[in-house]
């Protein structure tokens, strides 16, 4: 099941997403006290309103971290994607002329959907790093294999990529001790809980 879980891990990602929209949009409802005469009416501009969420998401590559790796750089593209949603939502409920979408309508439901979509993939990687640390420590206690340390060259976008591929397949043989750049403004940040130090 978890292999499964893990296989698909995107797909679950993007229910969970259109799941936290379309309840943002009920719960404005709630809050806003609209009045839904007509459901087809209402089910459409959901639809679209989703539609336009998920292409910004993947437009900004939300869906390429694993939540266990996102940073906080992650968290703010989530809401800056809430935002630019948001503001091409009520553009086309203009546009469109939407009968339930609103401008408020709309900047209720995006600061909902963006809290929720920060909230629940803090949840995630919380729980996510928790289980990995315990897995992580069985394997110790089973294993005596030796890990070879390994310094990454270089803190540009290449150094993310290559400690993402390393904690998602090679963990058991690498330990990441640190990342060396001659940029002296890069110097004791983190990529990833690796730190930048001089060489």
């Amino acid at each position: 099941m978890t292999e499964a879980i893990k296989k698909n891990k995107n797909f679950f990602l993007v229910l969970i997403d259109i799941l936290i929209i379309f309840t943002s949009y009920l719960v404005s409802i709630f809050f806003l006290s609209v009045q839904i005469t007509d459901v087809k009416a209402f089910a459409i501009e959901s639809l679209i309103a989703i539609i336009i969420y998920e292409l910004i998401l993947n437009i900004f590559q939300m869906y390429r971290n694993m939540m266990r790796y996102e940073v906080g750089k992650d968290y703010v593209k989530y809401i800056i994607s809430a935002i630019i949603s948001v503001v091409i939502i009520s553009a086309l409920a203009l546009v469109l002329d939407f009968k339930y979408l609103s401008l408020k309508f709309n900047i209720l439901s995006g600061i909902l959907i963006a809290g929720a979509f920060v909230m629940y993939r803090l949840a995630g990687r919380s729980i996510l790093n928790r289980t990995a640390t315990k897995k992580e420590g069985k394997e110790k206690q089973d294993t005596n294999i030796r890990k070879n340390n390994l310094l990454i060259i270089g803190a540009g976008w290449g150094a993310r990529e290559i400690i993402i591929a390393i904690k998602n397949s090679m963990k058991d043989k690498y330990n990441i001790v640190g990342i060396v750049d001659d940029n002296i403004s890069k110097l004791n940040h983190y990529i990833l809980g690796v730190k930048v130090i001089r060489y």
